[in-house]
This record gives structure tokens, sequence and C-alpha cells, in this order.
């Protein structure tokens, strides 16, 4: 390690949320002040891909985990879907 900055992002609304895990590492941003979207970026700092999931996990032999936010359906809260996605 060098301790180079590999790529630093300029915008207040995109937190990284994990380390590099099978060369990716994901990140939240702000899309209102309510609601947030995740994604993972690439070791250049390129935006591999996004998603529409509320968090998103680290991923392990292909795999990462994920969580959709809940929703109110007809006045009664439901929680979001939870599972895996592939890389």
């Amino acid at each position: 390690p060098s301790g180079e900055i590999l790529f630093s992002t300029e915008q207040d609304s995109i937190f990284l949320t994990s380390d590099f895990h099978e060369g990716l590492a994901a990140f939240r941003s702000a899309e209102t002040k309510s609601e947030f979207r995740s994604g993972y970026y690439d070791k250049s700092g390129k935006v591999a891909f996004r998603t529409q999931f509320q968090s998103l996990g680290d991923f392990h032999e292909g795999l990462a985990s994920f969580k959709e936010s809940g929703r109110e359906i007809a006045g009664r809260w439901r929680n979001g879907a939870h599972g895996y996605i592939d890389k």
C-alpha cells in the first residue's frame, strides 16, 4: 500500500459506506433530505452500478446483501424486502 488517493467524491450528498470488497465499495447518495439510494464504486472511482435499494452489504463470493425501503400500504407500514444481489 502506498497511501495514494485512488479517488475522492466532491459531492456532499455521497457517502462511502464500506471498504472495498471484491473490487467494489458501497456508497449511499442523498436523493432528497429523506430519501437515499445506494450503489457501488470500483477502484477507479467509477460508479460500477446503482441500485434502488436503501442499503447494501459487502460482496463476498460474488454476492452482497440488500435491504429495500419500507413503505406505507393501505394505512399500514410494510417492511422492505431483504435479499442478495450478484456481481
